[in-house]
């Protein structure tokens, strides 16, 4: 009776602890699939997950100890998630808004968006790579395989077609599990240069948030 009671003491903690992953109430995960890794979907994109690897005690840098590293045409962004660099010509929209997930930080300009999402982590040991993969077999619009992308280790994205507009989604892990989505109808290269760049400068200040 007592090894019962301790078993389920340390049930209850470890759920308090980390929680348990909610399907994106939007469509941004398949029903019934596997929810490990981080994801954006067609209608509703979104990175996903639970339980989150202990935050690292390396403070990460501030926009202003950063200031002098933003090129011309940027901002600097600092939000409750993280901070990043974007470009100025971008309109913030949303600021670390909740989901069911986790949370979003969105950007427009004219009928263009840019927006990252992002959320605990299901399996701590999940890699960008399989975020990527496994989020690129939901996608029925999918106009290229994985890529492997540059600016930052283990980060991945696909091409595909989100609401009739030319899009990508990119994916890494660190602390939490992101997704980061560019869609235009009007100049696809530029915001897919654009996101990738987002996606690069992006460093988590609060992998908890």
């Amino acid at each position: 009776m007592g090894g019962a009671l301790i078993l389920v003491a340390i049930l209850v903690l470890a759920f308090l602890a980390g929680g348990f992953f909610s399907n994106n109430d939007d469509g941004g995960v398949a029903e019934g699939a596997d929810a490990s890794a981080a994801s954006t979907g067609e209608d509703n994109d979104a990175a996903a997950g639970t339980t989150a690897p202990a935050a690292t005690t390396d403070e990460q840098p501030s926009v202003d100890e950063t200031a002098a590293e933003i090129p011309d045409g940027f901002v600097a962004y600092e939000g409750r998630c993280f901070s990043a660099v974007v470009p100025d010509s971008w309109t913030l929209t949303e600021d670390a808004g909740e989901r069911s997930y986790g949370r979003r930080t969105a950007w427009s300009r004219g009928n263009e968006e840019l927006f990252v999402d992002s959320s605990p982590l299901t399996d701590p040991a999940v890699t960008g790579k399989a975020a990527a993969a496994e989020q690129l077999g939901f996608r029925n619009t999918a106009t290229s395989g994985l890529i492997e992308e540059a600016g930052r280790d283990d980060m991945w994205s696909y091409t595909y077609t989100r609401s009739g507009r030319p899009s990508i989604a990119i994916y890494f892990i660190d602390g939490r599990g992101f997704g980061i989505v560019g869609s235009s109808s009007s100049d696809p290269d530029a915001v897919v240069a654009e996101a990738r760049s987002l996606a690069a400068s992006i460093q988590v200040t609060n992998p908890d948030c």
